[in-house]
């Protein structure tokens, strides 16, 4: 049943897309190797986190994707996904980032 519930969030989530301002970050799951670096350093799975948020500023829902590197071409393939065209895209002043301009 769980298998089914998670094809069925998979298959919607799918569907939506990200407008309006967006927030993009990455984030790392899992736990470290022992003696592993941490932060953009790490060998623990990296994710692309998207959020939209309303006129007010709030949260409306979020979109994540595993990716094999935070490396600028993957994030731009992340936002042609994910973000329609025209929508402003907030995010740190990590050096990959400047891809999305």
């Amino acid at each position: 049943m769980l298998h089914k519930i998670r094809q069925a969030m998979r298959k919607r989530d799918a569907e939506y897309t990200l407008a309006g301002i967006v927030e993009l970050d990455d984030a790392f799951f899992g736990a470290p190797s022992e003696g592993g670096k941490r932060g953009r350093g790490t060998d623990k799975t990296k994710v692309l986190v998207g959020l939209p948020l309303n006129k007010k500023g709030h949260p409306l829902y979020l979109k994540m994707e595993v990716v094999p590197n935070i490396k600028g071409e993957t994030l731009v393939d992340f936002a042609e996904k994910s973000i329609q065209p025209g929508s402003t895209i907030s995010s740190d002043a990590y050096h990959s980032y400047r891809a999305l301009e």
